[in-house]
């Protein structure tokens, strides 16, 4: 075997480019799954607030008739082991019967669910956010979490986990965690739309985390009603369809307000009856809605993939410029092994997090061709962006 090696410029650019590319990857990739892996582990071993600091919470559920949600959801939160008064308020956008019947027999035994709906004849503004508004304006107390009808509570203490930052005067908004239900996913791609939608997820919860808050989730948000009045509730993107989760969170979080919850008893579960076109669905709204927030921490995101291409390349590169010398293979398959194995290392702890096993071998796939997904679902978002504004 020919180990002798005369490098040549070729091949010693090649692989520098490769060292450097493995470098900037393990710093700033693998240091963001471990700053999220490390604040859930955190969150894990906290014990819970005590209870006389605890704060009177209103729960606002948005529903579009989501009746079958509802039977599920309601009883959980209902159910909440929660020692302070707390609320919940049902939002329907329309007036569906199903709705009103499932909240009135609930309303009956817990004489803390309300329900209220939005007017018939709004229009040209996002009824979604009109839901919202009535919620929060209906809400008696302080703290408003927010969620979805289409959510799953996963505990029964997600309330306190949620409500108890609020016990320190300075947090104003609190960022839960949210995942996709894996269990009711079996179209083909499921892993791959898992992976996706967590690493989405760990760029927004990793900026947060750095203290540059841009982004939420509309299945576990909370928040001050007083700020929520402060910032003039969604008046400043009430012609988008939705946003009420990224670009409202970019407005009314700081560095200095925001606090991220991410226990295993915070994390909540997003329901879709057809998780394939509901993925895609979600992925093209928040590409659109992504050019009206912070783009630092997508650019960073943006960043790694390239990075992770330019090792391929330049490690392609160096094997071929230095032919016939073996050496040059030898120090990439070295440089892949000290990549991969932090990769994955850093990847399990945030997919046990989430709620999911570990995916192997799949995952050097997924981070690899994630790029490509996002830019089909770019071009998709740019040919029907007439149906994201309220006009449309």
């Amino acid at each position: 075997m020919n180990f002798s090696f005369e490098p040549t410029p070729a091949a010693i650019i090649s692989i520098a480019a490769a060292v450097i590319s493995v470098a900037y990857i393990l710093i700033f990739y693998c240091g963001r799954l471990r700053r999220v892996s490390r604040k859930a582990a955190s969150d894990d071993a906290s014990g819970f607030m005590a209870t006389e600091d605890l704060p009177d919470v209103s729960v606002v559920v948005y529903a579009f008739d989501d009746a079958d949600y509802l039977r599920q959801l309601l009883p959980r939160l209902l159910s909440q082991e929660y020692p302070a008064p707390f609320e919940v308020i049902v939002v329907n956008e329309g007036q569906s019967d199903a709705t009103s019947e499932v909240v009135n027999m609930l309303a009956l035994k817990h004489h803390n669910l309300y329900l209220t709906f939005t007017p018939e004849g709004a229009r040209n503004l996002s009824r979604k956010k009109l839901a919202l508004t009535l919620g929060v304006k209906a809400a008696r107390h302080e703290v408003i979490i927010a969620v979805d009808a289409d959510t799953r509570i996963e505990s029964d203490h997600w309330m306190h986990r949620m409500a108890g930052h609020f016990a320190n005067p300075e947090c104003e908004v609190v960022l839960g965690a949210s995942r996709r239900d894996a269990d009711d996913d079996d179209m083909r791609g499921r892993k791959f739309r898992i992976f996706d939608s967590t690493a989405d997820s760990v760029c927004w919860i990793a900026a947060a985390l750095g203290r540059r808050p841009y982004r939420g989730t509309s299945h576990n948000l909370a928040y001050r009603r007083r700020l929520f009045f402060d910032n003039k509730g969604f008046s400043r993107s009430l012609n988008l369809r939705l946003g009420d989760d990224d670009i409202f969170v970019s407005e009314i979080a700081r560095g200095c307000n925001t606090e991220v919850e991410l226990s295993a008893d915070s994390l909540t579960t997003v329901l879709c009856g057809n998780p394939r076109r509901a993925y895609r669905e979600f992925r093209q709204r928040s590409i659109f809605t992504g050019r009206y927030v912070s783009k630092r921490s997508r650019l960073l995101a943006g960043s790694c993939s390239v990075a992770f291409w330019i090792w391929l390349a330049a490690s392609v590169s160096a094997i071929a410029y230095g032919l016939p010398s073996l050496l040059p293979a030898c120090v990439v398959a070295v440089l892949a092994f000290a990549l991969w194995i932090p990769v994955v290392l850093s990847w399990r702890p945030v997919l046990s997090a989430f709620g999911y096993r570990p995916m192997g071998l799949a995952l050097l796939w997924y981070v690899m061709t994630r790029p490509f997904h996002t830019f089909a679902a770019r071009l998709r978002a740019s040919s029907g962006k007439v149906h994201n504004f309220t006009w449309g």
